[in-house]
């Protein structure tokens, strides 16, 4: 401890002594004292007021630092990595107060049926009332927090929101019709098509079960909160979210100025956020103290980030994905297998027929899903280069108040000093969201780009179609062993196959954008999608005859089961959820956690190596051990 202060140019704490309070005291006492010395030290650098600003340029590593707040804040940065570990049960008065209602009515909230409800009529403008305020209830805590920008249109943020909200009642009611339609199957009740089978046996095959769950879920996923209202307690079942429309005061000047001063209490209180990105998220000031915010607040809590154009991307997908069926359908018919036939087209050949037909619909989807792997890209570049001076503001009259807020809320939580000057505590937002930002919204979608529930929402008229089937299959009364491996060849193609070939589109999307010429994207956009679909028919073909055999032949069941496991582990590898980096660092309320005040690590066999913090830190998860 004695030679880590020699060398930043000054003496000890406590007259060379080791320092009990700082490295010895709980996490939040140790931070607590260790900005102030940044400050201190900081600046003289910064101001350049002393006489021995040079020297303690060179002690504390800051050669190559130009002078100004950007680079003081960033080694206040440097040294408080352990931001996102502090526990509110430990945090002194002045943090509690940064983070805390002192009035407890303020932390309202407002159920995501009445945010959802005539279409999202609430999302129309900013304009609030005595009216919109009322729409929330005081709560004692919130599921979700919502943040979005004012100018984003309507229609698209309700049909992002409610892709989100309503996903699961959609799946729900969904699968209620599905399962009628397989009861109304296995009684012989429901109407069943006669299908001829790659070996040239007649089967049937149910599909109202598919037809009614299908159509059930496009109509509830926008309009579950309408659908809701006939159906008794359901009104009530919605999550507690947060609008600031309605949960903050809009025409009472002080309640207002309250509220926006505790927008980091009502992110502390909340279990989890939903950002609707547009391509001006981050490029408003609000929105990004929201997000950063939460960051820090919740280093592992739930962020779901909804492009606008996630919803429309799900019901057009299980559009395709029926239509694919649909296809499969009119070919596998018995008058159309025939004709098929006598051109050698028949049997297994129909399934490549079958790629051909859906290759427009697929090229689409590529085509779409490129388009939003560039947005990832550009959410890297606005969050590297957000400045908060260049930020725009819906309203310019809350920019003091927001800014201010911000500041009370990096000192609050030991990002800055708190008695330094406002313009520092920005510049350490700055370089906190430059850091964080990216990684958070990258984890968030996953390396694919889109989430497996997202993806298994697009295929999921196969699983209603894998009802139909089984319960045209039980009234006739196959064998169990046939039924069973049916159904095992359903779930594979509806669970993994299908999400693979997305791993595979994807893959080959992030090569696209390397690409410049609109004609070479076209081109590579048309070939990716014929490659996509024939692997996805080719995997589904060669499920479903692998099953098949293996209904008589031990060993091909062997076989099946073998490659059954092998696709569920891929498709657990390739959709696992990316750990933000945030929540490798000291965690809150961890025995024993010792508090990151050396980021820079001595090597055991050489000297320390100090960080030039003109750059940005190499690694930010960096714990110091005791012993450091």
């Amino acid at each position: 401890a004695q030679a880590f202060w020699l060398k930043r140019g000054g003496p000890p704490p406590n007259g060379g002594k080791r320092s009990e309070s700082v490295l010895e005291q709980p996490l939040c006492r140790s931070l607590a004292l260790w900005p102030v010395f940044n400050f201190r030290a900081g600046q003289a650098v910064w101001m350049g007021d002393g006489p021995q600003s040079r020297s303690l340029t060179a002690s504390l590593g800051l050669a190559g630092l130009r002078p100004g707040i950007h680079g003081f804040a960033r080694s206040i940065l440097t040294r408080t990595k352990t931001w996102s570990g502090l526990s509110h049960v430990s945090l002194d008065t002045d943090i509690r107060e940064a983070i805390s209602f002192s009035d407890p009515s303020l932390l309202r909230g407002m159920s995501s049926m009445k945010m959802l409800k005539g279409s999202g009529a609430i999302l129309r403008n900013s304009e609030g009332s005595s009216a919109t305020y009322e729409m929330s209830t005081s709560v004692s805590h919130l599921d979700v927090f919502v943040s979005h920008n004012w100018s984003t249109p309507k229609a698209k943020k309700f049909r992002a929101l409610a892709g989100c909200f309503n996903l699961g009642p959609a799946f729900a009611l969904s699968t209620v019709f599905g399962m009628g339609a397989f009861a109304a199957s296995a009684v012989e009740v429901a109407p069943a098509l006669s299908l001829i089978g790659d070996s040239g046996t007649e089967y049937k095959v149910g599909v109202g079960g598919m037809c009614v769950a299908t159509l059930a879920f496009l109509l509830s996923i926008f309009h579950w909160q309408d659908l809701a209202l006939w159906i008794p307690g359901c009104e009530r079942c919605g999550q507690v979210v947060f609008l600031d429309k309605t949960c903050i005061h809009q025409t009472d000047e002080d309640r207002k100025r309250r509220g926006i001063e505790g927008l980091a209490a009502f992110i502390r209180c909340s279990r989890s956020m939903v950002v609707v990105y547009s391509d001006t998220y981050l490029q408003k000031l609000w929105t990004v103290y929201e997000l950063a915010s939460f960051l820090a607040l919740h280093p592992k809590g739930q962020l779901t980030v909804l492009p606008l154009f996630l919803a429309d991307l799900l019901v057009w997908g299980q559009v395709l994905s029926f239509a694919q069926i649909a296809v499969y359908l009119t070919v596998r018919v018995c008058p159309v297998q025939k004709a098929l036939a006598e051109r050698n087209l028949g049997g297994v050949a129909s399934y490549g027929f079958v790629a051909f037909v859906t290759w427009p619909a697929v090229s689409a989807f590529c085509a779409v899903f490129r388009q939003w792997l560039l947005e990832q890209a550009r959410i890297r570049e606005h969050a590297r280069s957000f400045s908060i001076a260049n930020a725009a503001c819906f309203s310019e009259a809350d920019r003091p108040m927001i800014k201010h807020g911000i500041a009370k809320f990096m000192q609050g939580i030991g990002l800055a000093p708190k008695d330094a000057p406002e313009e520092v505590s920005l510049a350490a937002f700055d370089l906190m969201v430059h850091e964080e930002v990216p990684r958070a919204l990258e984890a968030s979608v996953g390396k694919v780009g889109i989430q497996y529930r997202h993806v298994v929402t697009i295929f999921v008229c196969h699983g209603f179609y894998l009802l139909d089937k089984v319960g045209v299959q039980i009234a006739q009364g196959e064998p169990a062993r046939r039924i069973i491996m049916d159904c095992c060849c359903g779930l594979v193609n509806t669970f993994a196959v299908y999400p693979l070939c997305v791993v595979l589109l994807s893959a080959l999307m992030r090569v696209s954008l390397r690409l410049r010429r609109r004609a070479s994207i076209c081109m590579f956009t048309l070939a990716a999608s014929l490659l996509c679909n024939v692997a996805g028919t080719a995997f589904f073909a060669a499920v479903t005859v692998l099953g098949r055999s293996a209904i008589e032949d031990d060993i091909t069941l062997a076989a099946f089961a073998v490659c059954v496991a092998a696709s569920f582990a891929l498709v657990v590898y390739c959709y696992r959820p990316q750990r933000r980096r945030g929540a490798a660092r000291c965690r809150a309320g961890d025995a024993g956690a010792e508090p990151a005040l050396f980021p820079e690590r001595d090597s055991p066999a050489e000297p320390a190596q100090r960080q030039d913090l003109g750059d940005a830190p190499a690694n930010l998860e960096t714990v110091a051990s005791p012993d450091d």
